[in-house]
């Protein structure tokens, strides 16, 4: 027996079971930008691009008090898979390998670690990758959160 879909494609138009239909209104008009090749302006400089020289200051003082924080830049693609991502609240992303998924979830990252801190509240996550990309996958996210992120090793399959 498997869960039930969050979201449907039902009658050319999406239903979400646990979203409202505001959010699959936002969700229909998401797709329609990517449609159009169209993005979201206000997520275009959502990430940070740290050099590898402060990411590695980040590495060894856990800490990015000493490195100067240079905001990035997202493509107009992953502008919309910020959005959607933010909105669907549950969803795979699932794309080509260097297509951009880890700089997307770093860019939603940062978009909700910005709202917690809004209301006085600490933003945390866990990021699971298979075990021979843990390291890239650290570096990706200091590199474009600007934060230290801690790895953890575990053993079950």
């Amino acid at each position: 027996m498997g869960r039930a879909k969050e979201v449907v494609y039902y009658k050319n138009r999406l239903k979400g079971k646990l979203l409202t239909e505001k959010e699959c209104d936002i969700l229909e008009n998401l797709k329609n930008i990517d449609d159009r090749k169209g993005y979201i302006e206000d997520l275009r400089n959502a990430i940070f691009e740290l050099t590898p020289s402060d990411v590695e200051v980040i590495k060894d003082m856990k800490d990015n008090d000493m490195v100067e924080m240079k905001k990035g830049t997202l493509s107009n693609l992953q502008t919309v898979g910020v959005a959607y991502m933010y909105f669907a609240k549950n969803l795979i992303l699932g794309d080509s390998v260097g297509i951009g998924k880890t700089v997307e979830v770093c860019g939603l990252c940062n978009l909700l670690e910005s709202e917690y801190n809004k209301k006085g509240e600490d933003f945390k996550f866990l990021y699971l990758t298979g075990k021979n990309l843990v390291s890239q996958a650290q570096e990706e996210f200091i590199k474009f959160t600007g934060n230290y992120v801690e790895t953890v090793y575990g053993t079950a399959k």
